[in-house]
């Protein structure tokens, strides 16, 4: 692409010459090259003058006593030439070579943007690396500067680094830019840098200076829960389906290892496409070759084929068929399937593999960088990358959907009259369309310990969107598209939004969709029935905002399919891969205690707090921050004791 932005990306060190080469190699594998590099020293012993000396990819440095590194970024702010500003600071480095590529995209394309951050990938000094995702509000959770793209008229206009602060000067900058100045911050769907755990914000040894910066904090801006930025504008990188398409496919071809996967064997429609696109990703992270078995299946007679247009090999031989599933059975005789596998001369089925990415903490919160297919993040996001490459209709299914659609489409009134109406009436980007569930939801709540929900929070949902604080974001005609299985809940949401018109799939006939009474259905029946859901989903697909729910597995398919500023959840802020809901939005580490097999408490773990609570919801015990005051609750309401900070 052009480089017409140009970075300043600014270093500042201190004896730190080793770590300033590891943050060079990562400038000097950017594919984007309109970049200058500042370095700022605080005059070094151990030789890095003398190495910024010879070295062509400085830019600009000085190289004198400081009085702490928020002097020196302020100092080097004199130096910078570039539009916009990235501290990437003496061992930190960018995540992959096209980080500055993908965020110069991003600024081309959003010429208003001043602000642009991306994900953090944290390198621990001991464990595994994980992606920071910011999943509080904005003025609760500081951003890593690290991943932050600042426009350089911000520091003109609304000042410097405040050096009273010596860890968390960069916190009340962007509180002082998000918060009193309302700047709007864009978000960046990619990982922008690593940042190594052990410097001056993260290091133990300097928590003495993070607690009285904290509390300095605190007196400037007071409870962080009751600040109030701007909303977060979501940006999704450029992506070439083709591109990506084909470079998968040859490399799928060379590896010798195969795994042959099992689609539409146990589970529903979206189910099986969810999980398979997430053993793509286990599959080429460990360099094996990925072939479908998917005749004869829930999906159809044919399988992947009887709607989709095919993207790999199929190995649907009878033999291995019938031992080619999720889990194996009681009865199964594992070395009749090995022998098998040693004839077919496969050496992976689904359940060889299955576990290692279903419900596994490991792999959800494993750090991905294909760069090969130029695709980074944690398990999600490359399934993404995967979902848009392979879901593609057929021709066939395409007139099928379009005949149904034309027959089917109808305005639902709240005393549950239909009138039939034209495909036209849902123009591109004019509607916005919703998910609910009925049917074996009700199985699925209860082992999920959720409450079903009905049509009161999506018409919540939608009266906030237009009447509220989003309203100005994504204007668009009052029209609402339901995709529902239990005509009931379209009726009772026509009810809640008189001024709205409710469009639907569903039949007044419908009373919620059921796993095992579809799959007895005749093949013409299940068919349809598919059919349908596709048509749902090509529908909602083309919404301006979509609003589903974290336990519907079409809901999560088209997350992986729409633009991440069109979707939107009742149940949760930010999507997140299935087994995550309580753990991962808790902080993670959760130990269960169980009596008699029964889950009782939960205790979880993070890096900054413990909390204790029954899987009643009531928390036995929690700490609560109050200004510079921290409050311990007893059963989570009763306070038993405080302390000063």
């Amino acid at each position: 692409m052009e480089e017409n932005v140009k970075f300043s990306v600014v270093t500042v060190c201190y004896n730190a010459k080793k770590d300033l080469e590891r943050t060079l190699q990562s400038l000097k594998s950017q594919t984007y090259r309109g970049f200058e590099w500042i370095v700022v020293d605080g005059a070094s012993t151990d030789g890095t003058e003398a190495f910024l000396k010879h070295e062509k990819t400085v830019t600009r440095f000085v190289s004198e006593p400081d009085s702490g590194v928020y002097n020196a970024m302020n100092k080097s702010l004199d130096l910078c030439g570039g539009e916009f500003v990235i501290f990437m600071n003496a061992g930190d480095e960018f995540f992959n070579p096209f980080v500055l590529e993908k965020a110069a995209e991003a600024l081309a394309e959003n010429p208003d943007c001043s602000f642009l951050f991306g994900d953090a990938c944290i390198v621990p000094e001991i464990g595994r690396p994980f992606f920071r995702e910011y999943l509080e509000p904005i003025g609760v959770q500081n951003i890593c500067h690290q991943s932050i793209f600042y426009k350089r008229t911000l520091f003109a206009q609304f000042g410097r680094y405040d050096e009273q602060f010596q860890i968390v000067a960069d916190y009340d900058f962007n509180l002082r830019l998000l918060i009193t100045h309302q700047i709007v911050p864009y978000h960046l769907n990619y990982p922008i840098c690593k940042f190594y755990y052990g410097g001056l914000s993260s290091g133990a040894k300097y928590l003495k200076k993070q607690r009285a910066d904290s509390f300095r904090l605190r007196l400037k801006w007071g409870e962080r829960e009751k600040l109030s930025a701007s909303t977060i504008v979501l940006l999704d990188v450029g992506f070439d389906e083709d591109k990506f398409l084909e470079v998968w496919q040859k490399y799928n071809r060379s590896f010798a290892r195969r795994l042959v996967y099992r689609v539409g064997d146990s589970a529903g429609f979206f189910s099986e496409i969810n999980n398979m696109l997430f053993a793509l990703v286990w599959a080429f992270d460990h360099k094996v070759r990925f072939e479908l078995c998917s005749r004869f299946s829930n999906l159809g007679d044919v399988g992947w084929q009887d709607f989709f247009l095919p993207f790999t090999d199929e190995m649907c031989r009878s033999q291995l068929m019938g031992v080619n599933r999720r889990y194996l059975r009681k009865d199964d005789d594992e070395a009749k399937i090995a022998q098998l596998k040693k004839e077919e001369k496969v050496q992976l089925l689904t359940q060889d593999v299955f576990r290692k990415f279903f419900e596994n903490r490991n792999f959800a919160t494993k750090v991905f960088d294909f760069q090969e297919l130029q695709v980074a993040g944690n398990s999600f996001a490359v399934a993404r990358a995967f979902a848009l490459a392979l879901y593609r209709l057929n021709r066939k299914t395409l007139a099928d959907i379009q005949s149904l659609t034309s027959e089917r489409l109808a305005e639902v009134f709240a005393n549950g009259c239909v009138r039939s109406v034209p495909p036209s009436e849902l123009k591109d980007e004019d509607f916005i369309a919703i998910q609910m569930r009925a049917g074996d939801i009700k199985k699925e709540c209860f082992w999920r310990r959720q409450p079903i929900l009905g049509a009161k929070p999506y018409a919540q949902y939608i009266r906030q969107f237009f009447y509220g604080y989003e309203s100005g974001l994504l204007p668009c005609a009052k029209k609402v598209f339901v995709f529902a299985d239990d005509f009931r809940l379209v009726r009772q949401l026509a009810f809640l939004l008189p001024e709205f018109r409710i469009f639907s799939l569903c039949t007044s006939l419908e009373r919620g969709f059921d796993y095992e009474c579809f799959m007895k259905q005749d093949d013409v029946s299940r068919h349809y029935g598919l059919l349908k859901i596709l048509a749902n989903i090509e529908i909602c697909r083309r919404a301006m905002l979509f609003v589903g729910t974290r336990v519907s597995n079409p809901s999560w398919f088209l997350r992986l399919i729409m633009p991440e500023n069109k979707v939107r959840f009742v149940d949760c802020q930010r999507l997140m891969w299935q087994w995550q809901f309580d753990e991962l939005m808790d902080g993670g580490g959760a130990r269960i205690i169980k009596i008699a097999g029964v889950p009782m408490l939960k205790i979880v773990r993070t890096p900054t707090k413990m909390k204790y609570k029954l899987f009643s919801a009531l928390p036995l015990y929690k700490i609560k921050q109050k200004g510079i005051r921290r409050v311990h609750y007893l059963f989570g309401f009763l306070p038993i004791w405080s302390a000063s900070l």
